[in-house]
């Protein structure tokens, strides 16, 4: 009786031994998957920031080359209407000082003189008036408004940044939806990665690959 106990317990702990052995490799096996998964989440999370920060270096070029590109053209058009201004602002001038020298002449100057100021100030003011309408009459920009790039406009109106799937075992399972957000977000994690090896392949090319 007692070797058949002993025999049980020896049997029994060599079992255990097994066991032991088979539960461990799969507990190094399910952590190196939960390490991996970890991974995964923190390149997804590495590859958002990064395309955000290169979206906004890439929005700050555009944004700089608009701007030089906004004082040129706005310098051109506002130089033309300052001018149109400074003209009839001239015609004006010069119409009030005629004013006070025809008053003067009126006053003080005989009838000869006054003949020869009425003859020459009427020419004169004929001319100053055709010349001030031709340059105010020239085309020029009365209006001016902002209309932002298309593609820079579809990324005004997103309401999410990207997609993250969630695959099991492969395969495309389900859709999570996620709290907070306008639109069902599918969490991805091979695909995902997949994207984020190819974005760091075309950035260094040398980068060595990164085994599943």
């Amino acid at each position: 009786m007692t070797d058949l106990n002993t025999d049980g317990i020896e049997s029994f702990q060599s079992k255990l031994k097994e066991v032991k052995g088979q539960v461990k490799k799969k507990v190094e096996e399910i952590k190196h998957k939960h390490e991996t998964l970890e991974s995964y989440f923190e390149d997804i999370e590495l590859a958002a920031k990064t395309s955000a920060a290169s979206i906004k270096e890439r929005i700050d070029v555009l944004l700089s080359s608009f701007l030089v590109e906004l004082s040129i053209t706005g310098d051109k058009h506002k130089s033309v209407s300052k001018g149109k201004l400074k003209t009839a602002e001239n015609l004006l001038s010069s119409i009030v000082s005629l004013m006070n020298i025809t008053k003067s002449v009126q006053d003080y100057g005989s009838l000869n003189q006054m003949f020869i100021h009425l003859n020459k100030s009427k020419y004169e003011l004929k001319s100053k008036i055709e010349a001030t309408n031709k340059i105010l009459d020239a085309e020029s920009v009365e209006e001016a408004i902002f209309a932002l790039n298309e593609g820079l406009q579809q990324i005004e109106e997103e309401d999410m940044f990207g997609e993250v799937e969630v695959y099991y075992n492969g395969q495309l399972k389900k859709t999570d939806k996620t709290e907070g957000y306008k639109k069902n977000i599918t969490i991805t994690t091979d695909y995902a990665y997949r994207l984020l090896r190819r974005d760091r392949r075309q950035r260094h090319p040398t980068t060595t690959r990164r085994s599943d």
